[in-house]
């Protein structure tokens, strides 16, 4: 090993980020273990100079496209449903198969409740196989794991990948996906489309997919073994892969996705409605945006921002608070997020989202409102003031998020929110997949709460009732009312905070008010403290003991920084 650590070291620990790519697609629960992965192996690379770093791009996007594929059936689908042009089947490692896909039937003369013995294998094999598939059932080895055996028919290799099956069946049971397979069109464009593989190369891919051998290939191709390797070694190049096995694999992880009926891809039935709480606008060229609206309906207008995590909620004694101070808070569900329609294809994110704001302002008829922001929502609060002077009497930005500069910032944040704002800043193509994983099915109920309230002061919102309840409220109106529409919008989102959208500090001219956290996991040590703009003096008030959900933890210290507000703006 040298000194940096070993390329050997570095080379297998790429390959293992290739092969957790495609678990995280297969089992988005599992985020938490891959990012931990992921992080030992991108922290170093983000502090070399940009032409040197190396992301493995191609494969964000497919696993990513893989996880929309196979979670779009529902709990009640049957995970071997997924699988319909590869042979697969459930297990507990035990002398009979618990159930079977047609693809099994066809290939391996399988059946729902035939004996293992049945595959193709000698008894070596065999006995390897079910002694994984009990381990991986009953969760004593975390899979998925990979076994190249030997077909005692054709003699070539029978791959089987061998992984937990979701549900809760009795006796525990793991999903075997062979490589019996139908190579399909729809694998064939994946691969060409993905890797810019030529038809040769596709043939190549489909023949290793197999189980043959580099001189068997040669032989039916009327090529040389050496003409054949060098082909290989171009696959593995275009493919980021680092072996056979490794293209296998993602051969066989592509086939699952690409071999889905067309329905299948259909929008996921929505959640359970909640009582309407909110309005519908519709603006320019049909496009809707949905808001929230509560408080004193009579009182000074605050347009409160949610954040890119679509907190649209406040605990229910500062939604109260606010009608009693004489607040009328407008609560306006960004382009994406909840039922509201996206911008337009190519639409700067930052002008669309101020252009829907002004025209929600001009529809009321107001002017001089407070916007209240929260994170990196500030940037969409100076851009309105700025390019609408008319509307916007003050900005007051709770526990705001400025872009991360650079990698060495970045590392200073750990956990979650060191994930979330790394990757959004140096792996924005990570984004679609981590946040689609995040808000799964699978993981909506603990994992984005977990995001969120990881750390310091800000754990007490997930377990203060009142708390939890806004919280949970508000990610079900914006971010899980369609969960495909959700992950997109937060991936959005968050990209777009670590943009270089700095410079609207010093164009804005309207009273600024910062209020951050003393322990806010999200924001770097000292990040406010130099200076913010040019022009007018913002003032920024730092709230000892508190985190980053400050409209959760300290809404009364809120509330006090808009009344200042207020009043500066009624006593010039």
């Amino acid at each position: 090993m040298n000194e940096a650590g070993g390329p050997a070291q570095a080379a297998s620990l790429a390959q293992e980020i290739l092969h957790a790519l495609y678990d995280l697609a297969a089992r988005p629960e599992g985020l938490a273990s891959f990012l931990s992965l992921w992080e030992t192996w991108a922290a170093p690379q983000r502090l070399l100079p940009p032409g040197a770093r190396s992301w493995p791009e191609a494969h964000f996007a497919l696993a990513a496209e893989l996880l929309d594929r196979c979670s779009v059936g529902g709990a009640d689908q049957c995970v071997l449903d997924l699988y319909p042009a590869v042979a697969a089947f459930l297990s507990d490692g035990g002398p009979q198969i618990a159930k079977v896909n047609p693809a099994a039937m066809d290939t391996l003369a399988l059946y729902d409740g035939a004996g293992i013995s049945r595959l193709p294998l000698d008894a070596a094999d065999l006995n390897k196989l079910r002694q994984m598939t009990r381990l991986v059932a009953e969760g004593r080895i975390e899979g998925p794991i990979t076994l190249r055996l030997r077909h005692q028919g054709s003699g070539g290799l029978l791959i089987c990948r061998v992984s937990k099956s979701p549900g809760t069946a009795v006796p525990p049971l793991a999903l075997i996906v062979t490589s019996e397979l139908n190579w399909t069109e729809g694998l064939t464009r994946s691969l060409r489309a993905a890797f810019g593989l030529s038809p040769a190369e596709v043939d190549i891919t489909r023949a290793i997919s197999r189980g043959q051998s580099l001189t068997e290939i040669a032989e039916q191709r009327g090529r040389s073994a050496e003409t054949v390797r060098t082909q290989l070694r171009t696959i593995l190049t275009k493919t980021e892969t680092h072996g056979q096995s490794d293209l296998v694999r993602v051969a066989l992880t592509l086939l699952q996705g690409a071999c889905l009926p067309e329905d299948r891809l259909a929008q996921p039935e929505r959640t359970a409605a909640l009582p309407r709480l909110s309005t519908s606008l519709r603006l320019s060229a049909g496009r809707r945006m949905d808001y929230l609206e509560f408080g004193d309906p009579k009182g000074v207008a605050v347009l409160y921002l949610h954040s890119d995590w679509g907190l649209t909620r406040w605990p229910a004694r500062a939604e109260a608070a606010a009608a009693a101070r004489g607040l009328r808070i407008l609560v306006p569900l960004r382009a994406g997020y909840g039922a509201s329609s996206p911008l337009p294809e190519g639409t700067d994110a930052i002008e669309g989202v101020s252009a829907d704001l002004a025209a929600l302002l001009d529809t009321l008829g107001l002017t001089e409102v407070i916007v209240l922001s929260m994170g990196g929502d500030l940037r969409f609060a100076l851009h309105l003031a700025h390019r609408r002077p008319d509307l916007v009497a003050a900005v007051l930005g709770a526990a705001p998020l400025l872009p991360l500069h650079d990698a060495h910032e970045a590392a200073s944040l750990s956990g979650w929110p060191g994930w979330l704002r790394s990757n959004a800043r140096f792996t924005p193509g990570l984004m679609p997949l981590v946040t689609r994983a995040l808000l799964s099915r699978a993981s909506r109920h603990n994992l984005p709460q977990a995001a969120l309230c990881a750390q310091g002061p800000d754990r007490i919102v997930a377990t203060d009732p009142e708390m939890r309840a806004a919280m949970q409220a508000g990610l079900a109106q914006s971010l899980l009312h369609n969960e495909l529409c959700g992950a997109a919008a937060l991936a959005r989102g968050l990209c777009g905070t670590e943009s270089d959208w700095g410079s609207l500090l010093s164009q804005s001219l309207v009273p600024l008010t910062l209020l951050q956290g003393s322990e806010d996991p999200f924001a770097p040590q000292g990040a406010l403290t130099h200076p913010l703009r040019t022009g007018r003096e913002v003032r920024v008030q730092q709230i000892p003991q508190a985190g980053h959900l400050l409209m959760f933890t300290h809404w009364q210290d809120l509330f006090s920084a808009l009344d200042a507000l207020r009043h500066k703006i009624t006593h010039p």
